[in-house]
């Protein structure tokens, strides 16, 4: 029934980084579109949402940054 798996094969990250991409590019453009908004909003309380786009940035270095290093584990 399983002849064809093998738990330590690894697949390639590229189609997750590329969905990762894909994703922070559709966000760029809604990001865009809102802009007004998005700084009219910011502008309400700066301190708050500057530590909350702070968050967001690590966040997402921190996630490109794991998938990066699975090229390295598929190797």
């Amino acid at each position: 029934m399983t002849q064809g798996y093998d738990p330590y094969h690894l697949a390639s990250p590229t189609v997750y980084l590329i969905k990762i991409m894909i994703f922070l590019v559709l966000v760029a453009l809604v990001g865009t579109i809102l802009f007004s908004t998005i700084t009219t909003f910011f502008w309400a309380n700066p301190f708050i949402n500057a530590m909350i786009f702070f968050g967001l940035d690590v966040g997402i270095f921190l996630s490109i940054r794991q998938v990066a290093r699975l090229f390295l584990e598929v190797k």
